[in-house]
């Protein structure tokens, strides 16, 4: 029994599975979790312009209500304040986010019972966005690693560790929580490219594939439990794996089918499986929210160049 312990430890650390690309890739995200701890640590209380300090502590007190038992949070049973500065009359769901964008945010601070006037409270609200931002950092190492090579790992992480739009926006220094969303929907796409790769398999796919089934819909769970607007994504995943598998339109059907049954489960556990303001949840939500004025209008090209600019230089 021994014996087999040692043989299985070897065979997690042995040159295949963590060799030196696997070293290099945890020293650039260890230099970026060391990057925004340094904002993070330079933050203080009022730091942040009126308005988003409010909607941020809105945000934290809903979660927090939600994890006492005290309502679901983004719904009329938990507002300690409005998010939207003029909700319609009685319309007083959030059209943007589920529970599970308010439950993330207060759950260290559930855990930790830190007071909004502490140090700790800051470190924990941004402990959740620090982790997803080092996962998507891992997620886009293995990809970029898989299609590219060792160099091509290196490179796309490395832009990524440096991007100052990435790093404000995994401590969320004057940035929404939009990383848990982004990493989800990076997840989706990838999971749905890797189980249609496997449909030309000699076996029951559909039944084999049941692990990246269950993580396809865990992606598009943290997607659009982040942004409702992310389900946008469904139609993109459907024509990748319709590209990629022409000949199994059956089984991409029931694959992602199966992948949405899963994410609407888990979106109605973030609102504690109360039905009713789940659909009602659903009902409110805005899943494009533009207007198609604006596209005629020049200034608005220059304003988003110059804000991608501004966000990160490795975007142009």
């Amino acid at each position: 029994m021994v014996k087999q312990s040692v043989l299985s430890m070897r065979g997690i650390f042995s040159s295949q599975r963590f060799g030196r690309p696997q070293l290099l890739a945890g020293v650039l995200l260890l230099v970026f979790i060391s990057e925004c701890a340094w904002l993070v640590a330079h933050e203080y209380p009022g730091t942040f312009s009126t308005g988003t300090s409010e909607v941020e502590f809105v945000r934290i007190e809903e979660g927090l209500a939600q994890w006492h038992g005290q309502g679901i949070a983004g719904t009329p049973s938990v507002r300690i304040a409005p998010l939207e500065p003029a909700p319609a009359a009685g319309d007083s769901y959030d059209p943007h986010h589920s529970p599970l964008w308010y439950l993330i945010a207060a759950a260290p601070v559930y855990v930790f019972h830190a007071s909004p006037d502490s140090r700790l409270w800051i470190w924990l609200t941004r402990a959740p966005y620090i982790l997803f931002g080092t996962l998507l950092g891992a997620s886009l190492w293995y990809v970029s690693r898989r299609l590219y090579g060792n160099p091509g790992g290196y490179i796309a992480l490395g832009l990524y560790c440096f991007s100052p739009a990435v790093i404000r926006s995994s401590a969320l220094w004057v940035a929404p929580p939009d990383v848990a969303g982004t990493w989800g929907t990076f997840g989706a796409v990838f999971t749905a490219i890797a189980v249609s790769h496997t449909l030309y398999a000699p076996r029951e796919v559909v039944l084999w594939n049941w692990r990246r089934i269950v993580l396809l819909g865990v992606s598009l769970t943290l997607a659009m439990g982040s942004q409702f607007g992310l389900a946008v994504i469904l139609p993109v995943l459907l024509a990748f794996m319709l590209y990629l598998a022409p000949d199994r339109k059956a089984a991409v059907a029931i694959i992602l089918t199966a992948a949405c049954v899963i994410a609407l489960l888990l979106l109605l556990s973030s609102y504690f499986f109360h039905p009713g303001l789940f659909f009602q949840g659903l009902r409110h939500a805005r899943l494009l929210d533009a207007s198609w004025r604006s596209i005629k209008m020049k200034g608005v090209y220059f304003l988003l160049l110059k804000e991608v600019a501004e966000s990160g230089p490795v975007l142009l």
